[in-house]
């Protein structure tokens, strides 16, 4: 059984003009799954509608047509706190800003999922490991407006892994990074998948693409399955 899959998936916006509204498929139709151990890459020019499937397979925007299942579970059927807890626990959604909270440390942002949990016993243990993991363990108690934007990268990653979800999905984890960070994120991303983590990231650059064990293409919000 696939870890997790879109069926059939569409999700289609509304534009408003001059001319008044005309829809909008961003994502059309997409058959998409991953199992455990995949290392799924996608790459498409920008508007290609990339972002929109990851945000759908994250649990982050419910498609407008089809289904996206976790664990043959259809996840847009939960409650909206079932839904939360599943993000936490099981997916985690890397995105391109990081999303890291300003007034939190680095220590405390890579513990968010714990905190947002509303697990109040300090924690260190698994903190401590990914801060050493990622390599900012000396960064612990700065704050983000401290950080360079690869410091910002290694440590939405480690608050993805807290909670050892079964799936990873990135937004280009790479964008606008010098090529030792770009190393880096990736083999911090490889290290999760041979833990037994399912990896989603979506890449312009040819290296991440490379990194993949199943390829896709997106272009018109229709996906494509590479060969190898």
């Amino acid at each position: 059984m696939s870890l997790l899959e879109a069926v059939s998936a569409s999700k289609v916006f509304q534009r408003r003009s001059a001319a008044g509204h005309a829809s909008f498929a961003a994502v059309s139709d997409v058959d998409f799954s991953v199992s455990e151990g995949d290392f799924a890459t996608i790459v498409g020019q920008s508007g290609s509608g990339k972002t929109t499937l990851l945000t759908m397979l994250a649990g982050l925007a419910a498609p407008t047509r089809g289904l996206v299942r976790f664990r043959g579970n259809d996840i847009y059927s939960l409650t909206d706190r079932e839904l939360s807890a599943l993000r936490n626990r099981e997916i985690s959604f890397i995105p391109q800003d990081m999303g890291l909270l300003g007034n939190l440390t680095v220590y405390d942002n890579i513990r968010a999922p714990q905190l947002f949990a509303g697990a109040n016993a300090p924690e260190s243990g698994r903190a401590d490991f990914l801060l050493e993991a990622v390599g900012l363990s000396a960064l612990a108690f700065e704050y983000p407006s401290a950080l360079s934007g690869g410091e910002m990268r290694r440590v939405a990653i480690a608050r993805a892994l807290f909670n050892e979800p079964a799936v990873l999905v990135a937004d280009e984890p790479t964008s606008a990074l010098d090529p030792e960070n770009s190393r880096m994120v990736m083999e911090l991303l490889r290290a999760a998948n041979r833990h037994g983590a399912a990896v989603i990231v979506v890449t312009h650059e040819a290296e991440a693409a490379l990194c993949g064990s199943i390829r896709f293409s997106m272009k018109n919000g229709k996906l494509e399955r590479l060969e190898a």
